[in-house]
């Protein structure tokens, strides 16, 4: 709490002085912001398109250290994970983005990571490290960047090496035991040639949803994440940037507490005969699992890229490769009472994407006229499968609804003249098995131009074509 008051305090003391500053003052005080939204470095106050910019030490400051904390300094922009915490995230900027969480649809708010693209915002989840700074660009700007971002992009920009020796660790220590610690070393390999940057960071927090049946706490984190780069720069006009990274999440995520208790809750008590949530305090943050089920989320994944800036006689040429390669395990109790009636079992869901980019891009002046152009390749595959299976008590559940809707006693294994479970059951026939993948290549070119009419007065216009080739199948199976 301390640190939110300290915060509001330097937020008043801000706005008393800006009544206070002179116009000189407030000048020299803007002109230090400079963006690269529209791939060039330039004045805050010269992009025509609207951006906000958050320096590395205001985010620092505020604790924010991914994607989703951002929105703790950026009033327009919201993050939401509507399965759970590592998928089906959305981003939307003004409240414009993508509207579904199918992970086959790509978001309307691209995220930008040291200029690399990641095609989903559950993708660029995860600690980022020391962070230089974030821009976050509203309304289209398909023009400057070769991938999805018709709602808006959000620009992360890390610290790159540097030819001083410098590092830093710091820990943290919350609520539910929540513990965190982060470090980072920077220096020369080479003198002036060769420098190189290495991050890492672990965090763990006990869950904070207690799981009445002697299970373990819901909702927890185990996270750990390494982040290297090295800087190579032959000469004035040339600069090589290479980064990899590689993070890993074992958490049990995502549990959920009561709220009311439908009119079923009575006969899934009874079947379950484990303690239940009954009546419903959601203050309390405890919940009924099936004992023997859980709410596992595994998540693996690395990239490389490598950024070539070449300073030619007549422009900046830039090149930027890239390779990712990231995968979700999760498991879920799918009726979230004790009754063993639905679940996904362990490793039954499964969520991966493999993605390569290569953009190329020019830029320069000629005369009055600022000109960027720029062509776009990706090439991905995305898998995606998953599980549903009915629980040893559904065939008890199902006799009971049945029923109770016939007027008279149903007996399912009496009608099928099959065992008790050889319908409904862990080893029943009463499953579902979806399997997909997608298989999808694209490329774009693109255009920017900016004409310097007066020192006053400029106009940007701008063209991007887009040609995208995707292959789908699917296998379904249900019983």
């Amino acid at each position: 709490m301390k640190k939110f008051k300290w915060l509001h305090g330097a937020s008043a003391i801000a706005v008393v002085t800006s009544f206070l500053a002179t116009d000189a003052m407030a000048q020299s005080l803007v002109d230090e912001i400079t963006v690269t939204a529209t791939k060039r470095e330039e004045n805050i106050q010269d992009v025509p398109i609207a951006v906000s910019a958050y320096s590395g030490a205001l985010l620092e400051a505020s604790g924010a250290n991914d994607i989703r904390e951002l929105t703790s300094v950026s009033p327009s922009l919201t993050v939401a994970a509507t399965q759970s915490e590592a998928t089906g995230v959305n981003a939307r900027i003004r409240g414009v983005g993508t509207v579904g969480d199918n992970p086959g649809l790509q978001s309307a708010v691209g995220v930008f990571i040291d200029e690399v693209y990641r095609s989903r915002n559950s993708v660029a989840l995860g600690d980022l490290g020391e962070i230089e700074g974030v821009e976050i660009a509203r309304g289209p700007q398909g023009t400057l960047f070769g991938r999805n971002s018709s709602a808006g992009a959000i620009i992360v920009r890390t610290k790159q090496p540097e030819f001083e020796n410098s590092g830093y660790i710091e820990g943290t220590y919350g609520s539910f035991d929540n513990v965190r610690v982060s470090g980072g070393l920077t220096g020369p390999l080479v003198e002036n040639l060769l420098a190189g940057r290495v991050n890492v960071s672990w965090e763990q927090r006990d869950g904070y949803i207690e799981d009445l049946n002697g299970g373990d706490d819901l909702n927890d984190r185990d996270r750990v994440q390494a982040r290297g780069q090295l800087l190579f720069e032959p000469s004035d006009e040339v600069s090589v940037r290479f980064i990899a990274d590689y993070a890993k999440r074992e958490e049990n995520c995502c549990g959920a507490v009561s709220i009311v208790n439908g009119p079923l809750q009575g006969l899934a008590n009874a079947l379950g005969g484990g303690a239940e949530v009954d009546p419903p305090n959601p203050s309390a943050l405890v919940a009924s699992v099936t004992p023997g089920r859980g709410y596992q989320q595994d998540v693996d994944e690395w990239g490389v890229s490598t950024q070539v800036n070449w300073a030619l006689p007549f422009g900046d040429l830039v090149s930027i490769t890239a390779y990712r390669d990231w995968e979700v395990v999760r498991s879920q109790d799918v009726d979230y009472s004790t009754a063993d009636i639905a679940f996904r079992p362990e490793d039954g869901f499964t969520n991966g994407f493999e993605t390569f980019t290569q953009e190329l891009r020019l830029s320069g002046e000629t005369g009055p006229l600022e000109w960027i152009f720029g062509g776009f390749y990706s090439k991905e595959d995305v898998t995606l499968n998953d599980q549903l299976s009915v629980g040893a008590q559904y065939e008890a559940f199902f006799d009971t609804l049945a029923s109770g809707l016939a007027g008279a006693a149903v007996d399912i294994s009496a009608i099928t003249s099959l065992p008790d479970g050889a319908v409904f059951g862990p080893g029943g026939i009463a499953s579902q098995n979806d399997n997909h993948n997608v298989e999808s290549t694209s490329w774009a070119i693109f255009t920017s131009q900016t004409l310097n009419v007066t020192d006053r007065l400029a106009v940007t216009a701008g063209v991007r074509y887009t040609e995208e080739d995707i292959d789908y199948s699917s296998v379904l199976s249900s019983t």
